[in-house]
């Protein structure tokens, strides 16, 4: 209601006022009764299920007539499997023997009657740090003073190269992981 329409109510006289604030709070309470019961209720509110207590009861879901999983007739969704050509190994297994009878199977004389089942498996290939020693030799001049070799300008003091300490810095400061856990 805005300010026009309450100007008018009031012009209107006694009675129609009274009965339209009667009816206003009666919707005030009603409003009022149903917040109440949905803040009781933890299913509906920021409450967590633990403080409700033993007495409140869970609604029960009503059990789908469907089995899980995929359905019939569902076009599944799996990963695309890549072109022979993109793998770096294949390896061909036959059957040892007849399952029914148990005879003797050898792929070169006997019929392979469908195309192969493929399967294929992904794996990050193992990392091998790269180490490398530097020798800082000495040799002794004959006036008697012993030089030795300094370390090249671009062999970093410390006993990290960059690529580990960017390692180190993504796991302690992305994955909050410590220093002594990244290494």
């Amino acid at each position: 209601m805005d300010e026009r329409e309450a100007e008018a109510l009031y012009d209107s006289g006694k009675k129609p006022t009274v009965d339209k604030l009667l009816d206003e709070d009666a919707q005030i309470k009603a409003l009022k009764e149903k917040i109440a019961s949905l803040s009781a209720d933890s299913t509906n509110s920021s409450k967590p299920p633990s403080s409700d207590g033993p007495a409140v009861e869970r609604k029960k879901k009503k059990r789908s007539p469907r089995h899980p999983g995929g359905q019939k007739g569902h076009k599944g969704h799996k990963r695309q499997l890549l072109p022979v050509e993109q793998m770096n190994h294949v390896y061909d297994y036959y059957p040892q023997s007849c399952h029914r009878c148990h005879k003797t199977l050898d792929p070169h004389s006997h019929q392979e009657p469908s195309e192969p089942l493929r399967h294929q498996t992904f794996e990050l290939p193992v990392m091998k740090p790269i180490k490398t020693e530097y020798r800082l030799h000495a040799l002794q001049c004959t006036c008697g003073y012993i030089n030795r070799a300094p370390l090249p300008r671009e062999v970093s003091k410390s006993s990290f190269g960059p690529r580990l300490h960017a390692a180190i810095s993504y796991l302690t400061s992305v994955h909050r992981g410590t220093r002594r856990g990244a290494l």
